[in-house]
């Protein structure tokens, strides 16, 4: 099977980073309707919901909601269609 070589790459950069998660980022997902919010679940055993708008801008108040109480990490998010 032939796979071509891309001849040109986006000038891709870091534009936020956010600092929440105290364990490893393992699955994002994003609110499929309104794309308001997005949620990061960690191997530290939390799941986080932002707001997209405040999070891509790096506002402090990025983070709207902490889930806790997991047994494990978290490995896969979805939200559900509205």
């Amino acid at each position: 099977t032939f796979i071509p070589t891309p001849r040109w790459h986006a000038p891709w950069r870091l534009s936020t980073v956010l600092s929440s998660h105290l364990g490893w980022v393992r699955s994002i997902a994003m609110d499929p309707v309104g794309n308001e919010y997005f949620a990061t679940g960690s191997a530290d055993r939390t799941i986080k919901i932002f707001d997209l708008a405040k999070a891509s801008v790096g506002a402090e108040d990025a983070l709207k909601l902490t889930l806790t109480g997991h047994i494990s990490p978290i490995r896969g998010l979805a939200f559900p269609p509205k």
